[in-house]
């Protein structure tokens, strides 16, 4: 598995945030 870092991790989620 890759290791993701924390920041990606929240940048992602911010993302799909704001697709919903």
């Amino acid at each position: 598995d890759r290791e993701v870092d924390p920041e990606e991790f929240i940048r992602m989620m911010n993302t799909t945030g704001f697709r919903h």
